[in-house]
């Protein structure tokens, strides 16, 4: 595993920068982004004040910084839309 360091909220109004581990394998489908930059948006501070946003509670330690930027450094297999090198931004969310 690699280190990597993460603001983690570890409950409402609890903040911690922490390293944790990162996986070293990228799957299929997967991409690995080194990532450069990270917006901290309105729904990172409402984690922070409220310890929810609507019905998603914040129960256990949480990354925040959601909206990245970065350099793709590995693709995994069947990935055909990007390669390494290029350059990505990215705005996770969670599926339903």
């Amino acid at each position: 595993m690699t280190k990597v360091r993460a603001l983690v909220l570890e409950r409402q109004h609890e903040l911690a920068l922490r390293e944790i581990d990162l996986p070293l394998e990228t799957g299929p489908g997967q991409v690995k982004i080194r990532i450069h930059t990270v917006g901290v948006c309105g729904s990172d501070v409402h984690y922070y004040t409220h310890g929810k946003i609507g019905p998603f509670v914040v129960n256990a330690p949480m990354v925040l910084g959601h909206e990245a930027a970065g350099t793709v450094v590995e693709v995994g297999a069947g990935v055909t839309h990007l390669k390494v090198g290029d350059r990505v931004c990215m705005e996770p969310g969670i599926p339903d």
